[in-house]
């Protein structure tokens, strides 16, 4: 891959769209030229991207992996045959941002769905509730039917006659 792919790659990201210039402008990355040299030990070509910091940093020993797009790493490393282009780097932030849309709808479904399950789940509370206090009600009443305490706190209990069977 000669320079001047490279150089017309810049022409063409200095005439790109806003949408492209700020994708790369967010991956803080620009190749100001990038070769294949061939190796002087022989084997394959070595591999090179210069890049261009923001801060003005030139120094190359300040190097922070997560500037650099994952297409030229693999390129770098040999696992891409071809340089990728602006192209490819807008398609793949287009894919990231779509990625992370459907992330964040993804988290909201499951958000709402836990309050649902959570409402539901002190609706049954409450009914459990309600449904235990209406039963130590009703045992009370029954309680209430038979005899309780001893010497001055005696009740006696309700009695109801039944018809006796003949």
């Amino acid at each position: 891959i000669s320079l001047a792919f490279f150089e017309s790659s810049l022409a063409l990201l200095a005439s790109a769209s806003a949408f492209s210039a700020a994708i790369l402008s967010s991956s803080a990355f620009l190749a100001a030229a990038s070769a294949a040299c061939p190796n002087p030990l022989g084997g394959r070509m070595k591999r090179w991207v210069q890049m261009h910091d923001k801060k003005g940093n030139d120094d190359l020993t300040v190097f922070s992996q997560d500037k650099l797009p994952v297409q030229w790493v693999s390129w770098l490393r040999h696992t891409r045959t071809v340089a990728p282009t602006i192209n490819d780097l807008i398609q793949e932030e287009r894919r990231r941002e779509m990625v992370q849309s459907r992330a964040k709808a993804l988290d909201q479904q499951w958000a709402k769905r836990k309050l649902e399950l959570e409402k539901i789940q002190e609706d049954e509370q409450l009914e459990v509730n309600r449904l235990s206090a209406i039963d130590k009600a009703g045992e009370q009443k029954v309680q209430t039917t038979q005899p309780t305490g001893q010497g001055d706190t005696f009740s006696p209990g309700e009695w109801t006659p039944t018809r006796s069977k003949r």
